[in-house]
């Protein structure tokens, strides 16, 4: 048995909680019924840590603010706010029967046309938002939620932004990358002023993730799912559903794009365009079958009937077809069989193999002339020679000094690197009769790219200045802790493996330091 909510059986207000229906990122939400008049409701209350905090009281009490401002039946109406006993703020909301998108999707219960005809019902919310002045900023398939009477509804304006004009509210919100990175268009990741196009963008990368089954940028940590927003085209939508219309592709794709110009220019543009091709849909891929009553019978309108093709001339017609399917597999079988005895007569020339000591042996003597020619000529040959000596398990000095001779002049790096840890102990032990060559083992450097996004951060290693993002250079074949400072924006390290056997990439978000200002309301979309 459960153990039992201590909220359930309280009051808040004039509402007894009954039951308790979810949670989210800063509440949770219980089913509430009215003590006198037995109405039910929807209450959302804060969190018991967050409401200590006067600044997420404030945003908490923004949503009451922010839906209250917008006249629409796709947004649910804040009804009454208040204080429990204990303190905690709460709002009171219309209670909703049905499903989330995001459960609706997990169970497979959503068709193509029906999920357009949901995200109609949601740009035509967005709309009605944005015309009040109000950015939503985190759309997801979780905020939001097809009633069973079919009608889909916008919840959770929590991290709303307010675009009024009128008197200047200020809170201090975690940083200016509000939202859920998996939804978040290129310019919220950055932390550039919200405008309405980031509920766009969301509205594309939900509307993807109905059709697909999966998000565009689909990793599972946000930072290489930010770095995919930022920088990498998102999948053709009908390259994982190919039922999924053209004109509805080209909607997504659009609602992709990095560039907020390039996308549709309002939500009202883009529940135009999505209703027109949900039409389509509904008109051809979702048609019905015939019954068999509105099926002609052509037996009983004389008229109707189509003339009966003459039987002989039909199996005439058979007869060629067969013939002519007969003489194209003769004419194949026939080519093969002339290539295969071409091939017979030809005599078999094998190719030399070349010894493992002889191409050391090789390389060795040809270096003394010309290290930095043999080195770009034999590097490949070198590396397939020195591998193979590490599947046979041969470690001599001699063939070890060798490789170090000749490739440590172009990159050592990628051939120390692809080592498994257990090799390069064993090359290690064998090294250590040679130091001067276990120095040059241990000096290997390979290339590395550090990006940061903004870019200009300073970067350091153990307290090593490296330089500014974006930063390119070699470092050695380590694990490496690498610090980023940037004014304006919280500290961060991330590591990277620095191999020899692959490119080396590191790629970062930043995310602003807190500062009061990044809520002022005093001008529009900012």
């Amino acid at each position: 048995m459960g153990r039992h909510d201590p909220l359930i059986d309280t009051m808040a207000g004039n509402y007894r909680l009954v039951a308790r229906l979810g949670a989210g990122g800063m509440g949770e939400v219980y089913k509430g019924v009215h003590g006198q008049i037995g109405s039910k409701v929807a209450i959302k209350l804060l969190h018991a840590m967050a409401a200590r905090d006067n600044s997420l009281q404030q945003r908490f009490l923004l949503e009451a603010k922010a839906v209250n401002r917008i006249e629409h039946p796709g947004i649910v109406k804040v009804i009454d706010a208040g204080r429990t006993d204990g303190g905690r703020p709460f709002l009171v909301m219309e209670l909703l029967e049905g499903a989330s998108l995001h459960e609706l999707r997990k169970e497979g219960k959503l068709t193509i046309s029906e999920a357009c005809r949901s995200m109609v019902d949601v740009l035509d919310a967005l709309a009605a938002a944005h015309a009040a002045g109000v950015i939503h900023r985190d759309l997801k398939p979780a905020n939001l939620f097809r009633t069973r009477e079919g009608r889909t509804v916008v919840l959770d304006f929590g991290v709303a932004k307010l675009m009024a004009n009128d008197a200047p509210v200020r809170l201090t919100m975690t940083g200016s990358a509000v939202g859920t990175p998996h939804y978040m268009a290129p310019e919220q990741i950055r932390g550039e002023p919200a405008t309405p196009s980031v509920d766009i963008y969301a509205a594309g990368v939900v509307l993807f993730e109905l059709l697909c089954g999966r998000r565009p940028f689909d990793n599972t940590d946000d930072e290489s799912v930010m770095v995919g927003h930022l920088e990498r085209r998102p999948p053709p939508p009908r390259a994982l559903e190919p039922a999924i219309p053209i004109a509805v592709q080209d909607l997504i794709l659009a609602a992709l794009q990095k560039d907020p110009a390039k996308r549709p220019r309002s939500a009202l543009a883009m529940r135009d365009a999505l209703r027109a091709a949900t039409d389509g849909v509904a008109s051809s891929a979702v048609r019905e079958p015939p019954s068999s009553a509105s099926i002609p019978t052509l037996a009983a309108t004389p008229s109707a009937k189509a003339p009966r093709p003459s039987r002989l001339r039909t199996l005439a017609l058979v007869g060629a077809a067969l013939f002519a399917l007969l003489g194209v597999i003769l004419i194949v079988y026939a080519a093969k069989r002339s290539r295969a005895d071409r091939a017979a007569s030809e005599p078999t020339v094998a190719k030399p193999a070349v010894p493992v000591d002889a191409l050391f042996a090789t390389c060795a003597q040809l270096v003394t002339i010309d290290p930095v020619g043999v080195a770009d000529a034999q590097h490949a040959a070198v590396q397939a020679a020195f591998f193979q000596r590490c599947a046979e398990d041969r470690w001599d000095v001699a063939v070890i000094h060798c490789f170090v001779t000749v490739t440590t002049v172009v990159d050592l790096a990628r051939c120390i690197g692809a080592l498994t840890p257990d090799q390069r102990d064993r090359l290690e032990s064998a090294l250590d009769v040679k130091p001067k060559i276990a120095e040059s083992i241990g000096d290997a450097k390979s290339m590395v790219s550090i990006q940061s996004y903004p870019s200009g951060a300073a970067i350091s290693i153990d307290g090593v200045q490296l330089g500014k993002t974006p930063w390119a250079g070699q470092l050695p074949l380590a694990n490496a802790i690498v610090e980023f400072a940037m004014p304006g924006y919280k500290p961060r390290s991330a590591s990277i493996n620095v191999r020899g056997d692959r490119p080396n990439v590191l790629k970062v978000v930043l995310i602003r330091a807190r500062r009061a200002e990044d809520t002022e309301l005093s001008s529009p979309y900012r």
